[in-house]
Formats: C-alpha cells, sequence, structure tokens
C-alpha cells in the first residue's frame, strides 16, 4: 500500500481511530464497490479523495498502527468510546471480508454531497468524521 494511501490511515483522537474530514464507507457485496467509486467521483470527488480497501488492507494496516503507537496513544485507546466501538464494528466487517471506502470529505457540505450519492448506494454503514463528531450518513 503506498503511502499517500494510507493518509488517513494514521488519524487518530485520544489513541483510537478517528480520521477527521473523512468518510467511511462499508460495502457488503465487493463487486458493488467500484461502481459506488465511480458515483461517488462523478459527484466531484476524485483523485487521492477515494480509495477502496479490501478486508485484508484494512486489517493489515489497523495491526501496523496498534504496533506504531506512541505510550500517550496506547494509554488513550484503552478506554471505552464511541470511536473505539465503531473500530470493533469495522475490524469485524473487514474479518468478513467486506470492503471499505475512503473518501476525503473535509467540511459538512463534502459529506452532504457523499451522502446523497451513498443514499441509492448498497452500502452497509457510512460514517463521517467530523471535527468533534462522527455523523452516520445511512
Amino acid at each position: 500500500m503506498a503511502e499517500a494511501d494510507a493518509t488517513w490511515a494514521g488519524k487518530t483522537l485520544f489513541g483510537t481511530f478517528y480520521p477527521k474530514g473523512y468518510v467511511i464507507a462499508v460495502v457488503e457485496d465487493g463487486a458493488a464497490a467500484d461502481p459506488i467509486v465511480d458515483a461517488v467521483r462523478a459527484a466531484g470527488f476524485g483523485g487521492e479523495d477515494v480509495r477502496v480497501w479490501s478486508g485484508e488492507e484494512v486489517l493489515a494496516t489497523h495491526d501496523r498502527f496498534v504496533k506504531e503507537r506512541n505510550p500517550l496513544q496506547r494509554i488513550g485507546g484503552v478506554f471505552p468510546s464511541e470511536e473505539a466501538a465503531i473500530l470493533q464494528e469495522y475490524l469485524e466487517s473487514a474479518r468478513a471480508g467486506n470492503r471499505f471506502l475512503t473518501i476525503h470529505a473535509p467540511g459538512h457540505a463534502d459529506a452532504a454531497r457523499v451522502a446523497a450519492v451513498l443514499a441509492d448506494q448498497p452500502i452497509a454503514v457510512a460514517r463521517h468524521y467530523g471535527d468533534r463528531t462522527i455523523t452516520d450518513l445511512d
């Protein structure tokens, strides 16, 4: 995996996965991922803004992240939180072989555009990570 593709992967909040400014969408039907990407790109998100991840890639990225956390991040990651619960959901989805889309949507207007596109798509879950809140888009 190229380093540019993983720019969101190391994003944390108090030692827990928190990719601020991104939408994370889970796609259970792997064949549906490419048409969803095409729809998102048609809405104006291009280049490195959109990426599809296999479950294996998500698990490998998570394993690398866990190994590379500093002591403060490790301490922060042990406390129960909404972010930690969502991460566990993502890891279970990855183990089940689902695919993931990461879409760089830094602002509310960007997230709304993504939500409008995803509304008609076969996704299991989609969330936008804002400045201080995680918003379900489905």
